[in-house]
């Protein structure tokens, strides 16, 4: 069982493309997924991007390759059988990333790949900061994003705000969160009504200047310290 490339003519875009997408066949129904590409409608040609928009043919092929694995590994584990619709799809979109039944998408295992894709060191850093900080705070291998709703939010940046944690590092941690956030509800692995950064805000302290003022600057240069001790100056 593998993916199929396919153009959605029911959806033409504004500018006139159409969507591409792979289509799965599994127990009798169809499962859509999002390439990213939109194509025109004379540039695709039996599951084929074409002339001018051949140079997305790579990038489609990746994903329906990195699918097609995934599925061939469930399938030689006899895992797939224990699978409905909604799940493989969201198993699949998830990087492999395995969801219980009816406890939603874990926070952990997600953050963990989210982490991994990315190369800097730095970006890579603060989110496992943020990671540490959670784990203090609740029973991370137990949360899922629909745990983390406004009043898990104002709990989190209470308990922070307890452990003497300066209001913008606490906002870097809560930007990263809902980065994680935004990024779940993109691929679609969790409902847009489970939002709750619309009505928590993320408080931003003011940044203390440590320029010293040019008199004072001036001042230093001038200062006569002839009349100094030697071991003073």
């Amino acid at each position: 069982m593998e993916t199929t490339i396919y153009l959605d003519k029911r959806s033409q875009k504004k500018n006139g493309k159409y969507p591409v997408k792979l289509r799965l066949q599994f127990k009798g129904k169809q499962i859509y997924f999002l390439t990213g590409i939109d194509v025109e409608l004379n540039n695709f040609k039996d599951g084929t991007a074409i002339g001018s928009d051949k140079k997305y043919q790579p990038v489609i092929y990746a994903k329906k390759l990195r699918f097609d694995s995934r599925i061939l590994d469930l399938e030689r584990c006899n895992k797939l059988k224990e699978f409905d619709c909604k799940q493989l799809k969201t198993y699949l979109e998830s990087d492999g990333i395995e969801i219980k039944e009816q406890s939603g998408l874990y926070f952990k295992p997600y953050l963990l790949s989210f982490i991994e894709k990315y190369s800097n060191k730095s970006t890579k850093n603060t989110f496992r900061d943020m990671q540490k900080k959670v784990s203090t705070f609740c029973d991370i291998d137990e949360l899922t994003f629909e745990n983390i709703n406004v009043a898990w939010l104002k709990d989190f940046d209470i308990f922070m705000e307890k452990g003497n944690i300066k209001i913008n590092t606490r906002g870097i941690y809560m930007r990263n969160i809902r980065v994680l956030y935004n990024d779940a509800i993109d691929r679609e692995l969790i409902p847009l009504n489970l939002y709750p950064f619309r009505r928590f805000k993320i408080k931003k302290g003011e940044t203390r200047h440590k320029d010293m003022p040019v008199s004072d600057l001036k001042k230093l240069i001038d200062y006569d310290t002839s009349e100094m001790p030697a071991m003073q100056r």
